[in-house]
């Protein structure tokens, strides 16, 4: 089970507790492997979950160490054969999740504040985390492809 971490206000992280609800297209999702942590880290979208608004996400770490990383994410959108980050107003609270190895993690998404609603196209959600200590490890990203239809 991930430990879910909130600062505060004084940088002290207190638990916070997982708020998980049901969210309806096509999604093929992707993994990111560190060879340094000798597995990989994927992030999947549940089935049936996609809107036009939002997901409900899995990150699951199959590498040895335990990850940390936040409530962050963005998007980007698939135009000419590349990948564009899409603009939005994102505001994240400071909270640092720690999964333990062999262990996943379970988010709903709700994008309609920064993105609004998504037009018809190819995208992909992007999340960061560092594996081992945040402080001590580099940044790498997990993403995950999915199409918004008509």
């Amino acid at each position: 089970t991930a430990r879910r971490l909130r600062t505060d206000g004084n940088g002290k992280f207190l638990p916070a507790l997982l708020l998980l609800f049901g969210a309806a297209l096509s999604a093929a999702c992707g993994q990111k492997e560190d060879a340094a942590a000798g597995a990989a880290v994927t992030l999947q979208i549940a089935e049936d979950s996609l809107t036009k608004t939002g997901a409900r996400i899995t990150l699951y770490n199959g590498s040895d160490s335990e990850i940390q990383f936040g409530c962050s994410y963005f998007l980007q959108t698939l135009q000419e054969e590349a990948w564009s980050d899409i603009d939005g107003e994102q505001d994240w609270t400071l909270e640092l999740i720690v999964l333990e190895p062999g262990q996943s993690y379970e988010e709903t998404l709700d994008w309609s504040s920064y993105y609004g609603e998504l037009p018809a196209g190819a995208y992909r959600i992007v999340k960061a985390y560092h594996i081992g200590d945040i402080s001590e490890t580099e940044e790498s990203y997990v993403k995950c492809e999915f199409h918004i239809d008509g």
